[in-house]
């Protein structure tokens, strides 16, 4: 077993000996170059992440397909709610993780005649 001196020794030894191969250049170069380097990864992974979820399924302009996810909601794990348009109805759909069932099914409304509210709100206001 050898003794705390020599252990403390041979310690010293070795700290002195690398120190000793290190240049007195400054750190900052190669710290600004790393810094760089890591903002270019981490801008690429960024775009690669919003290309990705851009076309993620099945193409750009997904969005002027037959099918449309109107509106989703989570109702606890693995269970949600989806309200897709589907060549003008609508169909309310449960999903979990052994199934996805209609739940009901509406006709889209015409968005170029009157709402009843709005009939009625056009009847009541003074002429």
């Amino acid at each position: 077993m050898m003794s705390p001196t020599v252990v403390l020794a041979q310690v010293a030894t070795v700290a002195a000996n690398a120190t000793a191969g290190m240049s007195s250049e400054p750190v900052w170069p190669a710290m600004l170059k790393m810094v760089a380097g890591l903002l270019i990864i981490l801008g690429l992974l960024y775009l690669g992440s919003a290309l990705l979820r851009r076309w993620q399924f099945g193409g750009g302009n997904s969005r002027q397909g037959v099918i449309t996810v109107k509106e989703s909601r989570p109702l606890g794990a693995k269970r949600m709610l989806c309200l897709v348009e589907v060549r003008g109805r609508e169909v309310l759909l449960g999903i979990t993780p052994d199934r996805i069932e209609p739940l009901c099914h509406f006709d889209t409304p015409d968005h170029s005649s009157e709402s009843v509210f709005d009939a009625e709100l056009k009847h009541r206001q003074p002429q």
